[in-house]
């Protein structure tokens, strides 16, 4: 029973409930001495919040040359507050969005040839998948614009979307 002990004390507090009662219930008919098993645990649920629950945007400005977004043309920094309650361990971020034909790490805009990637500390910024980071030092966040390769843009605005997630782990 020791063992099974050690084993469940390492699993999610819920199941170790149930079945800590299942083992006490199981030793009261099959023992002829009755053990009280005590079990003390705190379920602590943390949280993390982006801006303050405000919307990031991110302005390319006025004048962006279509003819030059090559991917490195125009990086932008994203400005964002990660604060978290009481952080334990690894903390991890995840930017989820519509990815483009082209770039699977690129962001789509309402314009078919025309994408977003964003970038972590210089780096891309995987789309759909979680990365950990440091909480301590939050990365460096930035966004450039990228197209379909000798697409010919028409000018106007453009606009995307993607929802970035951070947890700890």
């Amino acid at each position: 029973m020791k063992k099974l002990l050690k084993y469940f004390s390492t699993a999610s507090t819920v199941p170790l409930v149930i079945i800590m009662s299942l083992l006490a219930f199981s030793a009261n008919l099959n023992a002829t001495v009755n053990k009280f098993i005590h079990v003390n645990f705190n379920v602590v649920a943390a949280a993390c919040s982006i801006n303050a629950g405000n919307v990031i945007s991110v302005n390319f400005g006025d004048s962006i040359s279509t003819a030059g977004i090559d991917g490195k043309y125009n990086t932008v920094p994203i400005d964002y507050k990660v604060a978290c309650d009481s952080p334990y361990g690894a903390v991890k971020m995840k930017l989820d969005g519509q990815p483009t034909q082209f770039d699977a790490n690129a962001i789509q805009t309402n314009m078919t040839d025309l994408g977003v990637r964003v970038l972590q500390d210089g780096q891309t910024f995987p789309v759909g998948t979680w990365v950990s980071v440091d909480y301590s030092a939050m990365p460096t966040l930035e966004a450039v614009l990228v197209k379909t390769s000798g697409a010919k843009l028409p000018g106007g605005e453009f606009s995307a979307s993607a929802t970035l997630s951070v947890y700890y782990e």
